[in-house]
This record gives structure tokens, sequence and C-alpha cells, in this order.
């Protein structure tokens, strides 16, 4: 639910001057750059539109990131344990219903052990081939999986750690944005917001 407030509101428990009914909203976060939201509204019969005036603040739902990540490798350790991610974007020989098959060896000609949906994470226990890699599902069960389905997501220096940090889904928390630009058209706006932090921006510090 996104809601929007008055420019100078410090209370955000409420639903401020009401809720909105937009047609899309997306966050844009970049490491040490950009945290913006871009919403469009309907030109609604109700008038929930002429609230999204520059300056106030919106409060939107953003995904809350993942708890940080420890890496316990020694210093030049480069021995880190790899963590790909299982891509089913498109069907193949090894996909069924949007799940990748985990195999009890490196071919199709294997048994089939179990079925990982999009997203999972495993970890690559041995690059078998190119073709084919040795992993560890986050449920424990050991096979191998086509590489055609998997993609690098990061590095870890432990390998129960890894499975364990990396199985969490994303949870949702709100976060306030100051509407910098409005953009009307016929039958809607498009509404442009940043992060209230960056209202620290101007504060020079002496």
């Amino acid at each position: 639910m996104i809601c929007v407030y008055p420019a100078d509101c410090t209370d955000f428990s409420t639903n401020g001057n009401g809720t909105l009914s937009p047609l899309s909203a997306n966050v844009t976060e970049t490491l040490n750059g950009e945290y913006e939201l871009q919403l469009v509204h309907p030109i609604d019969e109700a008038g929930k539109w002429q609230r999204l005036v520059e300056g106030c603040i919106l409060r939107a739902p953003v995904p809350a990131a993942m708890t940080p990540r420890v890496n316990f490798s020694a210093p030049g350790d480069d021995s880190g344990t790899e963590i790909w991610r299982v891509n089913t974007d498109f069907s193949g020989a090894e996909t069924r219903k949007g799940t990748l098959r985990l195999r009890s060896g490196p071919g199709t000609k294997y048994k089939i052990l179990a079925s990982y949906k999009h997203g999972s994470m495993v970890q690559v226990v041995a690059k078998t081939n190119g073709s084919w890699y040795e992993v560890t599902a986050p449920d424990g069960k050991h096979g191998y999986m086509s590489t055609t389905y998997l993609v690098f997501d990061h590095r870890e220096g432990s390998a129960s750690q890894a499975v364990s940090s990396t199985v969490e889904e994303r949870q949702l928390r709100d976060q306030p944005f100051r509407i910098y630009r409005v953009v009307p058209e016929l039958d809607k706006i498009t509404v442009y917001a940043r992060h209230i932090f960056y209202d620290l921006l101007d504060n020079m510090i002496h």
C-alpha cells in the first residue's frame, strides 16, 4: 500500500493524506547512488491523483536488504564457496514448470533427485565439466545441475553459512520518498521521488 503525506510530515504511522491506486510503482536502488521511486497514477474520478504534489512524501513498500553476509575466509584465501542462482526464465530439457532438476550424476540419463524453483541458491561443490556442476541444494541434497540454467551470484567463505544465508526470502518494508517532479498527461501522471535522506544533501558540515 502506498500513501501520501504532507511535505513537513514526521509521523508515518497513519495513512496521511490517503492511499493511492497507482498503475505502476518502481524503486531503483544502486550502491552509493540513486534511490528513487517512479510512480504512474491514473487521473481517477476520486481525485487521488491531486494529492501527488511536488514536495509531498510517499510511503512505499520496498525490498529490505538481506542480512549482511560475513566472510570467514582468511586473508589471501581465495577458496571461498561459489553460490549460483537457478535461472528458469527460459524452458528446456532440464526444466519443468519453472523448476530445475537435480540429478544423481552429470547427465540427463541419471536419476532425478529433486527440482528447485527459479531464484533458488545452490552451493557449487565441483565444476564437473562445462555442462554440469556438482552442487548442494538449499535443503542439503547433493547432486548435479545443468550449467545452462545456473547464474553465478556470489562467493562465500563458509560452505554451511553460504546455504543458510541465501535461502531466506527478502522481506518488504516501507520507505519514505519525497516527490521532486510531477509530469501530467491526458489520462495519467508520472511522479518522480527520491528517498528523504537526500534532504540532507544540502547540509554542510563545518
